[in-house]
């Protein structure tokens, strides 16, 4: 039996982003030109802020048996089961492109909202896995 579940941004972004942070750093240095250094500058606080909330929001999402822990940049917040009324995966078509979400309906007409990025998989699979924990069966 799984105790808690958990899902949040691949460690990919987070690597990523130090990617992206290391080179506009050594841009920085090596700029030669204002409008070098205005660019690098403006990359290196993009990355620091991608890499800052990517490092926060590891555990985006928790389940187990008790219900939901949410991860936020402010901190955690514990979700019971009995205030969940619903789970749905939705999908969405603009501009050519299909996105997939995962929306948690809670009491006081509260809706929480998870992407793929957000939990790192496919919301589809999230919610079948939420629904076997909320249901016992898992």
């Amino acid at each position: 039996m799984v105790d808690e579940l958990r899902w949040g941004p691949r460690p990919a972004v987070l690597a990523g982003g130090l990617a992206v942070l290391a080179a506009a750093a050594a841009w920085l240095i090596a700029a030669r030109n204002v409008a070098d250094r205005l660019v690098a500058t403006t990359v290196l606080v993009v990355a620091v802020a991608i890499v800052g909330i990517t490092f926060r929001l590891r555990d985006r999402l928790r389940a187990s048996g008790g219900g939901l822990v949410v991860g936020t940049m402010t901190g955690r917040r514990t979700i019971g089961w009995a205030q969940v009324h619903r789970v749905e995966v939705v999908s969405r078509q603009r501009l050519g492109t299909t996105s997939t979400t995962l929306e948690i309906d809670l009491d006081q007409d509260e809706l929480l909202v998870f992407g793929r990025v957000d939990l790192g998989a496919d919301p589809a699979d999230v919610a079948a896995a939420l629904s076997q924990l909320r249901t016992g069966q898992r």
